[in-house]
């Protein structure tokens, strides 16, 4: 059978992002018909609360965690889940591309023993009606704002002569920001509606809540994954431009970069952060109720807090 590229979603429980799961042997391919769609291989992951929470809390917790108090960042730090920076600090823009690719590097491992990787992004997916109101949103959702300035932006983003002499931390807060428009330009509202901020029960874990716009829900959706794989494409051109100046190093068993020369310092962090989760770690039903603690934790600041995309 020969390899497809498909757009595919898969986001795991924490012990799939962790460096031995990525090693494990497949003992026999899994058997699946050419017509069953990619989605139906792997969403029973997908929609499980533990890494629902885990891409909502990485999000959340880098965005906010100046604003929380003392005893709640206290809380947080205990149970491991203290981020080495948040993401308006030096740095952060790392955060965000290792974060990227490291879902993808996941995604493509689980999907290998079919013969699956996720495919790239296409300038040709329609946005869909706009679901919201809002003149922010009216904006953003317009063929203009996305042909105008999304597009031409993607173009600069793969120019050597654009890329040269860039920061990875810069072109991470760029892409991250591109990201989030891209979030809000392609979200479509489920059918059961906007999931309220602190609701995480079981109502909302079915396969077709997949608003684009929330962190809980994103990546089950394809659209995200597209996304995703753009990103990690836009920093194999950053590299490519700059690698004169670049090695190449590991980090989580994953291809990560480190500078040449302290004088030409275009990578400022090496050990990006990823959320709680160390190389050992083996899902369990223990680290699912650790990631319910982080969450109940951040509640008390909810009025801070921004779990959609922004």
């Amino acid at each position: 059978m020969n390899t497809q590229a498909v757009p595919a979603t898969a986001f795991f429980s924490l012990s799939h992002l962790c460096k031995n799961i990525f090693h494990n042997t497949v003992q026999a391919a899994p058997v699946h018909s050419p017509e069953q769609h990619w989605l139906t291989l792997i969403e029973e992951q997908l929609a499980e609360t533990t890494p629902r929470l885990h891409n909502l809390l990485w999000h959340e917790i880098r965005q906010n965690w100046p604003n929380y108090s003392q005893a709640q960042q206290a809380s947080i730090q205990s149970l491991g889940w203290a981020p080495t920076r948040s993401a308006h600090q030096t740095g952060s823009g790392e955060d965000f591309l290792f974060y990227a690719r490291h879902m993808l590097n996941a995604a493509n491992n689980r999907l290998k023993p079919y013969q699956l990787t996720v495919a790239a992004w296409s300038n040709d997916q329609p946005a869909p009606e706009n679901e919201d109101i809002q003149s922010r949103m009216e904006r953003i959702k317009s063929d203009y704002k996305y042909w105008g300035a999304l597009v031409r932006e993607n173009a600069d983003l793969q120019k050597t002569e654009y890329l040269q002499g860039m920061s990875l931390h810069r072109l991470g807060q760029t892409l991250e920001s591109i990201f989030h428009k891209m979030q809000l330009r392609w979200n479509k509202l489920p059918a059961m509606g906007t999931r309220p901020q602190h609701d995480i029960s079981d109502s909302w874990n079915a396969p077709s809540y997949n608003a684009l716009n929330d962190q809980y829900s994103a990546p089950l959706n394809e659209l995200f994954w597209y996304l995703i794989n753009w990103i990690d494409h836009r920093v194999t051109d950053w590299h490519e431009a700059n690698q004169e100046h670049i090695i190449l190093t590991e980090h989580n068993a994953i291809q990560w970069y480190q500078n040449t020369a302290p004088f030409k310092a275009l990578v400022s962090n090496t050990t990006p952060w990823i959320g709680g989760c160390s190389a050992t770690f083996v899902h369990s039903d223990k680290q699912a109720q650790l990631l319910q603690e982080v969450f109940h934790t951040i509640q008390h600041n909810q009025e801070h807090s921004v779990p959609l995309a922004s």
